[in-house]
């Protein structure tokens, strides 16, 4: 059982929360306490994986994962966004999740997330990228509630892809 600690829907902390989980997974001891923990949360970190995904939270249009309560320093508020720090651990948590789910031989599972992730990388790379005194950069996000403001940053939001060491980052 998992209880709400707020009524704000953060997804960044939720593709964090699987990307930290790989990471156990990828680096820990092979003991039988690990093995069996890893078999009895994979299920959890799947429903995690999937919600968003299946839920309507990617948009076709701009082939991104919606937030609706992205909590940023900026204005001090939440915001209804598309973000790079939700895409950017999204895409990562979803890429590194569909490798393991082949070990796992969870191969629908594998694909989905692959193709997920896959689709972020490509909303990522056009539709959260700008240019500052003619130099590419990561851009912070779309605001939602204000008519689709580009929000170009820059901030800590800016340097999500190294954050979530990206597997698709420029790293120009």
């Amino acid at each position: 059982n998992v209880r709400s600690l707020s009524n704000h829907v953060q997804i960044d902390g939720n593709y964090m929360l699987i990307h930290a989980w790989i990471q156990f997974v990828n680096g820990c001891k092979q003991t039988k306490d690990n093995q069996e923990f890893i078999k009895n949360s994979y299920p959890i970190i799947k429903k995690y994986a999937d919600y968003y995904i299946d839920n309507g939270y990617v948009s076709t249009e701009y082939k991104l994962m919606r937030n609706d309560s992205f909590e940023h320093s900026r204005e001090g508020r939440y915001w209804k966004s598309y973000d790079l720090i939700t895409n950017v651990f999204a895409s990562q948590a979803l890429h590194e999740l569909s490798i393991l789910a082949d070990r796992f031989g969870d191969t629908s599972s594998s694909q989905k997330w692959k193709t997920t992730s896959n689709t972020l990388t490509e909303g990522i790379n056009k539709y959260l990228t700008t240019e500052i005194d003619g130099v590419k950069i990561y851009a912070e996000l779309y605001d939602i509630d204000d008519n689709m403001e580009f929000v170009k940053g820059m901030s800590w939001v800016n340097w999500a892809p190294m954050a979530a060491k990206w597997y698709a980052m420029d790293e120009t």
